[in-house]
């Protein structure tokens, strides 16, 4: 209709950008799935699913322009899931059936055991100079004093006081 009228034709750029003012993505929304859509299904966090990405999981933008979310497709999380069952052990199973349609990949998904990721967490243990006391971390002993873990953690790196005391860690 536009051209009928005397407009100049459309580039590709310029399509992409009124489909995205209108709120219709250009990926079908049948067989594609975006992260966050995932992330519902599943029972996690988008984080969690944005790992996946970074394990193999392969996903497609609408575009290069902009700040774009990124597409799952059907047929690729399958393929994903037979490569690598363990990693989708942790989401809902129910999730899981709606994404892939397919009742024997779910089983074996479920088949695999659970594997928690150890924390990155490890306190160390810490002793105030004056008083002997040993708190179990930085962030213990700073609750003592009513100050912050980092001024504890620096005080006992560099030798000054946090909360009037010097500070010595165990480790």
């Amino acid at each position: 209709m536009a051209a009928d009228r005397g407009f100049p034709k459309r580039t590709e750029p310029a399509f992409r950008c009124k489909l995205r003012l209108l709120n219709i993505p250009l990926m079908p929304e049948l067989d594609w799935y975006r992260l966050q859509q995932l992330a519902d299904m599943f029972g996690g966090t988008r984080h969690s699913v944005a790992k996946l990405l970074k394990k193999g999981l392969k996903a497609e933008k609408e575009s290069q322009y902009g700040n774009q979310p990124w597409f799952v497709s059907r047929t690729e999380l399958r393929r994903f899931a037979r490569k690598h069952p363990e990693l989708l052990r942790e989401f809902d199973p129910d999730g899981l059936f709606i994404a892939l349609e397919d009742r024997s990949l779910v089983e074996l998904i479920l088949a695999q055991p659970l594997v928690r990721q150890p924390s990155r967490y490890s306190p160390t243990p810490v002793k105030c100079v004056e008083t002997g006391n040993v708190y179990p971390s930085y962030r213990a002993a700073a609750r003592a004093v009513f100050v912050d873990g980092s001024a504890v953690h620096a005080a006992a790196l560099r030798g000054h006081r946090a909360g009037g005391y010097h500070w010595v860690a165990l480790k």
